[in-house]
């Protein structure tokens, strides 16, 4: 709203000031303050200390927006449409991050993850129904807030509204970011886009890597041969039981809590540990792909272009067809309803999960049972024991891959008041117990180990939150601590290595990938000599977002290596495909 100059004495008249749009304002406020409802009602008043730097950096976003969109207001008038569609982007954002609050702050997505196949899959499967209707329910909140209010600021003016709003969302920004812990997407999406302009960027290497690098991501041809079932296996009853996001530094942490009598600290003088031990995934879905596959997975877990990968690599031997040359009938195992399909779907004897009825009967026992999200019904794991047992009971040589469902939600830890170590801990014991008291101990075989590292996207610099244990226990193993380097694909090798004393040792590497987890474009490499390095792919630019250490490989070299693996990963398995 202008009119004309200035009278003749100087000032500016009301009729000359310039006024904001009030239903842009109004909806900056209702935004703001619906957005702070929000998570208080979902997560507690109790919990604001977690929350609060992330929501005040959220207001200042808001108000740094609708100043920057005023601005715009001056020479464009349909400001409105640069300033409705980001915001509602920010309210999604900021909700989708509330209602998965545990799991957002460990992620943390921005917009830069932002994927068509992503949101569809977000709002067709992982948000409830009542997520969906709480989502509508807040902008119909936040819509009728701001037509009731626009009627009472349509007289605020803008030389005095925008340097306020400017000062305000400054002033909060700096507060917020001088926390901690900022658990804002919009936080994380604002530093993401200052890396890009602040990190140096990474240029693959043009000389092509060795066919020896590229051999240590791909162990299959050596666990996975086939014909080489030298003798007869030594152990009749092995298990491969996978920890939820449980670190090694974490595990030793935990355990130390422990009573001397639990398996952590007993088992002792019957464990070989390996102390230099990774992943090569950071999700559950990659991880079990890569013990079961022996090959480094250069896919990201959770999108379209990577399930296309797994399903073709189902069509490739697996450490399932190894055991059965061995003679051993194999069970997937996870005390859940909804199996994992791409490992469920491997040549397993039988899969071990949980039905309706198992459900209502282990309720019924006072065990406890949550769902975590809309398609994960589970029980903790103890539940799926019997079946686990009568398993290994009807076969005389029985091969358990089984995944713990103990983890994937703290709502267990919550309820039980017991770490993660101290039920998988007592998980073994009452595996061992059974097995003793019908005289199948002495043949067993146990590999603990972790599916993934812990995956907050702040720490994944830190090499400790990507060394996982991994311990095998028998009665008859002598202790030994391994301190070469390791990953999940020499699983096989090593398990086979334990059942066949015939077979060749297993030699540790000189490096090991990581990809993931999902949406953050990582690479992370650890050499043997320690040092190491996180890459990081955004909007197509490679960032080099930290390097520990001495690397013996420049890390353009080790992005080549990373994109020649992956090439070759896809044409193998496509040439396989066609032919399968």
């Amino acid at each position: 709203m202008e009119s004309s100059p200035p009278t003749s004495d100087g000032k500016v008249s009301r009729a000359t000031m310039r006024f904001v749009d009030p239903l842009r304002l109004a909806t900056a406020l209702a935004a703001a303050l619906t957005i702070v409802g929000l998570q208080l009602w979902v997560l507690q008043p109790a919990r604001a200390a977690t929350f609060s730097a992330g929501l005040v950096f959220d207001a200042a976003a808001i108000a740094l927006w609708w100043s920057l969109c005023e601005v715009v207001a001056v020479k464009a008038r349909r400001a409105g449409l640069l300033f409705y569609p980001l915001l509602a982007l920010f309210c999604v954002q900021i909700f989708a991050h509330t209602w998965f609050f545990d799991v957002a702050i460990e992620r943390r997505l921005t917009l830069l993850d932002l994927r068509w196949s992503g949101l569809l899959h977000f709002f067709s499967v992982a948000l409830p129904a009542r997520g969906s209707l709480s989502l509508v329910l807040l902008f119909a909140t936040i819509a009728g807030a701001a037509v009731l209010a626009a009627r009472w600021l349509g007289h605020v003016s803008v030389r005095v509204a925008v340097p306020t709003a400017v000062l305000f969302g400054l002033a909060m920004a700096w507060l917020s970011s001088s926390a901690s812990r900022v658990t804002s997407p919009l936080y994380d999406g604002a530093l993401e886009l200052a890396q890009l302009v602040w990190l140096p960027r990474v240029e693959a290497a043009h000389a092509p890597p060795s066919r020896a690098l590229l051999d240590e991501l791909d162990q299959s041809a050596v666990t996975l041969g086939g014909g080489r079932g030298e003798g007869v296996a030594r152990y009749k009853k092995v298990f491969v039981l996978v920890m939820e996001t449980m670190t090694a530094r974490n595990f030793e942490r935990e355990s130390a809590l422990l009573p001397r009598q639990t398996f952590v600290h007993s088992g002792r003088p019957h464990v070989q540990e390996f102390t230099r031990y990774f992943p090569n995934n950071q999700d559950s879905r990659t991880g079990m792909l890569d013990m079961l596959f022996s090959r480094l997975v250069p896919y990201e877990a959770y999108d379209d272009v990577g399930y296309a990968q797994y399903e073709r690599l189902a069509t490739q031997p697996s450490l399932v067809d190894r055991m059965r040359e061995l003679g051993y009938a194999t069970a997937f195992a996870a005390s859940q309803t909804t199996l994992e399909e791409v490992v469920s779907d491997l040549s397993w004897s039988e899969t071990l999960h949980l039905r309706a009825a198992d459900l209502a009967t282990a309720k019924g026992k006072g065990q406890l049972c949550f769902t975590p999200d809309e398609y994960e019904q589970s029980c903790e794991d103890l539940v799926l024991l019997p079946a686990v047992l009568d398993f290994v009971e009807r076969h005389e040589r029985a091969f358990v891959y089984q995944e713990f469902i103990w983890g994937h939600a703290a709502e267990y830890n919550e309820a039980s008041g017991k770490s993660n170590a101290a039920y998988y801990s007592a998980y073994v014991d009452a595996l061992l117990r059974e097995l003793q008291r019908r005289g199948l101990a002495d043949d067993t075989l146990i590999a603990l180990t972790s599916d993934h590292g812990f995956r907050d996207k702040g720490q994944q610099s830190d090499l400790e939150v990507y060394r996982v244990p991994l311990l095998f226990y028998a009665p008859d193993l002598r202790p030994q601590r391994e301190t070469g380097l390791f990953s999940h694909t020499d699983l096989g090798s090593l398990l086979i290595e334990r059942l066949l004393p015939g077979v060749p040792r297993a030699r540790a590497h000189a490096l090991a990938m990581i990809v993931g987890p999902t949406g953050h474009g990582n690479l992370f490499v650890v050499e043997s000599s320690g040092g190491h390095v996180l890459l990081r792919n955004r909007a197509g630019i490679d960032l080099l977002i930290s390097q520990r250490g001495p690397l013996q490989h420049s890390p353009g070299a080790l992005l080549t290596l990373f994109r020649t693996y992956r090439a070759n990963f896809s044409k193998r398995l496509s040439a396989a495909s066609a032919t399968h």
